[in-house]
């Protein structure tokens, strides 16, 4: 009898196990990130939304947000949706290989607004990189500047008041996709269910027509040799039904293993897949995004109470918070935007191979 306390050999390979699958994925994602299509996407997202942002100077306080035109999912999304709807023309897509392709088209969409509302956010945390130097300064001086501490109010005023850059990424969209994933993944798992069942069925059924043949050729072939036991032409003939017999099941058999491959069958297990990777990738996304928009509203909120007050020694307090905090909103907000740049390239990697397998 084991000691209390002491885990189980069951328990201990169960743990072993899960610490095995989560270091597998953690480095299937390193991996990814070093990948050169990741790495050429990064560069060339990044290219686009610094020349958006160049015009934009990061002490005005004029503009409420920064400009933001592009599609960045029209660049990014591979193949195309112009692509797919010329292969669909001349080959047969299942209809819910169709729906993988809208629902991977709708995620790039997400994605695209996420970058949006990223490019956003580093826009205002400039802004409060701003406000933070000025208070440092005005606080250096010997003399306090009061007119300085008003237009600072006045800025954190502001502040306070603008919405939420991660609002328009809300929660709202990130369940509704879920919800729409989690539907398609069940119908592509039960239709590849349904698949595999009747190939084996199929298979059976296949095997005892083979038998069939082969029984019933045998008798052939056996009339034949009675036959060629008793006439010259039955010699001549026995050789010639044997060839009949040998070509005729050598075609059964290529057609057999032709119809095995069961191409519709693999098709919608990549696509399940691929919608599988898909919901973990925007869940992770979801959890980053909820994380740092309650950080923002955080510093909205403790803004908002500074203004109230109107006090310069709660306005140090809130500056050297947000101060304190500022590496690490950086760090989470690089964090979201290279899992979205991984959603980008896990989606482009699933539609490429599923469109390859069912051209080639």
């Amino acid at each position: 009898m084991q000691q209390g306390g002491s885990p189980s050999p069951k328990k201990k390979e169960g743990a072993s196990s899960s610490l095995s699958n989560k270091l597998n994925i953690n480095e299937e994602y390193t991996n990814a990130f070093r990948t050169k299509s990741y790495i050429e996407m990064w560069s060339k997202a990044h290219t686009i939304l610094k020349d958006q942002s160049s015009t934009i100077d990061p002490s005005s306080s004029s503009s409420s947000s920064p400009p933001f035109s592009g599609h960045l999912s029209e660049i990014f999304l591979d193949p195309r949706q112009e692509t797919l709807k010329d292969l669909t023309k001349n080959f047969n897509f299942h209809h819910l290989l169709l729906l993988y392709f809208e629902a991977s088209l709708e995620a790039c969409n997400l994605c695209e607004l996420l970058l949006q509302s990223i490019n956003q956010t580093r826009y205002y945390n400039k802004r409060i990189n701003n406000l933070t130097k000025r208070v440092i300064i005005n606080h250096s001086k010997d003399h306090v500047d009061h007119a300085e501490y008003a237009i600072i109010f006045q800025e954190l005023a502001r502040f306070s008041r603008a919405k939420n850059p991660l609002s328009t990424a809300n929660s709202s969209l990130f369940q509704h996709c879920h919800e729409s994933n989690l539907v398609l993944l069940q119908r592509l798992t039960s239709k590849h269910k349904r698949i595999k069942r009747n190939s084996k069925l199929r298979s059976i059924c296949k095997k005892i027509m083979s038998y069939s043949l082969i029984a019933s050729h045998s008798a052939l072939v056996i009339t034949l040799i009675v036959i060629a036991l008793h006439s010259l032409i039955g010699l001549a003939a026995a050789p010639l039904g044997l060839v009949i017999c040998f070509v005729y099941l050598s075609s059964c058999e290529k057609k057999m293993k032709k119809t095995n491959k069961a191409s519709l069958g693999l098709h919608v297990d990549m696509a399940a897949k691929g919608v599988f990777i898909l919901m973990n990738d925007l869940d992770t996304i979801s959890a980053l995004v909820r994380r740092l928009h309650d950080e923002i509203e955080h510093r909205k909120t403790i803004g908002r109470m500074c203004v109230r007050y109107g006090r310069s020694e709660v306005l140090k307090e809130v500056v050297n918070e947000f101060y304190m905090s500022q590496t690490t909103f950086i760090e989470q907000l690089d964090e979201l935007e290279k899992y979205v740049y991984l959603c980008f390239h896990n989606i482009n990697r699933s539609r490429r191979l599923l469109v390859s397998e069912i051209v080639n």
